[in-house]
């Protein structure tokens, strides 16, 4: 049997949930502002989505953007273990790169990510976050600024800092080499 494209497998929960919340494709259009063609191709893995599409489909459904990824299946032979070469890419920006470390084998309640920041350029978006869950970010190596409701902290290796719901938080990488973080958000 054939295993499902991760389009196809973000598109089938996308449907799950669309079903779950009682919505027609026209419904689901109108909020997002996407015609019901569309979202049916989409919901059958026939075509490809862009990040805004998934994060206005999640703030219609109320759900965190890193729920699409997680819902992808992971290898049945290993359950117990995340494989580098297996491991669900997420780029949210140019300046970074995030991947969830597990996906199936967890219970949802604390999402574990890594993220490589690339060195600030010239020409930098500063992308702000603001979730209503905890997180914790722990600096694997390089220097990170971390900007936290309008306060700059300086991140060494193997520091750590809490961010609390709905405070908004960005960061800044202070090196010319990749920083690596892992993140670990918890839902309640």
């Amino acid at each position: 049997m054939k295993k499902p494209s991760q389009n196809e497998v973000i598109g089938k929960y996308i449907h799950d949930l669309r079903v779950k919340n009682k919505m027609t494709l026209k419904e689901l259009g109108d909020k997002v502002e996407l015609s019901p063609g569309f979202l049916s191709q989409l919901e059958r893995g026939y075509t490809t989505f862009s990040l805004n599409t998934l994060t206005a489909l999640a703030e219609v459904f109320k759900e965190d953007l890193s729920s699409f990824f997680l819902k992808s299946s992971d290898n049945d032979q290993e359950p117990y273990v995340a494989r580098s070469y297996n491991r669900k890419n997420l780029r949210l920006s140019k300046e970074f790169e995030q991947y969830t470390l597990f996906s199936s084998i967890h219970s949802q309640k604390v999402i574990t990510e890594l993220c490589n920041i690339y060195p600030q350029r010239q020409d930098c978006e500063e992308v702000i976050f603001c979730h209503a869950q905890e997180e914790i970010i722990f600096l694997l190596n390089g220097c990170l600024k971390v900007f936290l409701s309008g306060t700059g902290y300086i991140l060494n290796p193997h520091d750590s800092i809490y961010i609390p719901p709905n405070a908004e938080h960005s960061w800044k990488n202070m090196t010319d080499s990749t920083v690596t973080v892992l993140s670990l958000v918890i839902n309640a």
